[in-house]
């Protein structure tokens, strides 16, 4: 009987293994072998050309729009180092993109058990969002990856897991702004994991202490932040809202009030929606749902529009898949094999249609045609 139990699990430790290196070369097929196939669109030549400047040009020019620098920094000296070409500048966010697939599996795996790291690795890797942004001159998919160092050192909870998170958190401040709502939203989780874990003092203080160290480390930009919050006021959902209610333009400081309200009310919400998912009747009933919303919004997410919302939901989408997995994982439906299935074959569709048939802007074909008319 032992020798049989014995083989069983080397066969599936076996099984376990090849699924994990098909999911991981299938990942950087995705994000490399089309690296260099469309022009820089204008975000992403502005990026370069602020890079191609003196460091503290480069620097100067992010402090005048208001963005934070390290992503430009390390632009600047990495173009320095392999070029400008359109694959070389891609390459950084294309391995941070690639950095995300194993980050989410150790996540999955530490929260619950390889299985879910396995399932949730395997959606990030052919999810159309991150694919997208790991192949763009852009912030979001470091703010993503920095996010889930974040997640995997408070999940690990020893001391030395200060470092990480304190790093990981003050760089994700530096690289861009929605490091904020992320972490906003990764202490509201990380709370409720905290309560479920029965308030254990050596993760709780590691999350505090981290907090408080990327904050202080962060001060000189706080300022600039509170700029970016009262440009909130010119967005229209704001604006006509404003107008409606016969109300003044809100101020930084409303808006940084809102911002830990929403803190306070997700704590609630993920401790809610913990509490449902305990019930096998709710669970059953939630998976499917959720699973079909995962497949919708992975097709959605090759519309060319609403570039601005994508961005953030890019930072978050690793969580999704996390959440999906467990899902699946712990479904008692005979068919959860088959929607994991259906669910990766629709994302990897929509990514293959995403990467061939949605073009970004031709700056290329714009270039020439001034060169050839100057």
């Amino acid at each position: 009987m032992i020798p049989l139990q014995k083989k069983k699990i080397v066969q599936e430790t076996k099984n376990f293994s090849i699924w994990f290196v098909v999911f991981f070369i299938a990942a950087i097929l995705l994000r490399f072998s089309t690296l260099g196939r469309n022009s820089l669109w204008f975000d992403e030549a502005w990026g370069v050309f602020r890079a191609h400047q003196p460091i503290a040009d480069t620097l100067a020019g992010n402090i005048e729009v208001g963005r934070p620098p390290l992503y430009y920094a390390g632009l600047h000296y990495w173009v320095a180092l392999v070029g400008s070409s359109e694959t070389a500048v891609r390459i950084p966010s294309a391995l941070a993109s690639l950095l995300n697939v194993l980050l989410v599996y150790l996540l999955g795996r530490q929260l619950s058990s390889r299985q879910v790291g396995l399932v949730a690795m395997s959606l990030l890797a052919v999810s159309p969002l991150d694919v997208w942004y790991g192949q763009e001159v852009r912030m979001y998919i470091f703010v993503a990856c920095l996010g889930l160092v974040v997640a995997n050192g408070l999940v690990w909870g020893n001391w030395l897991a200060i470092l990480p998170v304190t790093a990981a958190l003050t760089a994700g401040l530096y690289v861009d702004f929605p490091m904020i709502p992320l972490a906003i939203g990764l202490s509201s989780l990380f709370l409720v994991y905290w309560w479920k874990q029965g308030y254990p003092n050596r993760p709780f203080w590691v999350w505090f202490i981290s907090i408080v160290v990327s904050v202080v480390l962060y001060q000189p930009w706080w300022s600039r932040f509170a700029n970016l919050l009262s440009l909130l006021n010119n967005i229209h959902f704001f604006k006509a809202t404003r107008q409606t209610l016969n109300l003044p333009e809100f101020t930084a400081s409303f808006y940084a009030f809102v911002m830990v309200g929403a803190g306070i009310a997700l704590v609630i919400f993920f401790w809610l929606f913990h509490r449902l998912l305990q019930e096998d009747k709710i669970r059953r009933f939630i998976t499917p749902v959720a699973a079909f919303v995962f497949i919708m919004c992975s097709v959605a997410f090759v519309w060319p529009r609403f570039y601005g919302l994508k961005r953030v939901i890019a930072t978050g989408w690793p969580y999704v898949c996390l959440l999906i997995a467990w899902l699946l994982v712990f479904w008692t439906s005979n068919r959860k094999q088959l929607m994991w299935y259906g669910s990766m074959s629709i994302s990897l569709l929509a990514t293959l249609a995403m990467l061939w048939l949605v073009p970004k802007d031709d700056w290329r074909s714009a270039v020439a045609y001034i060169e050839t008319h100057a």
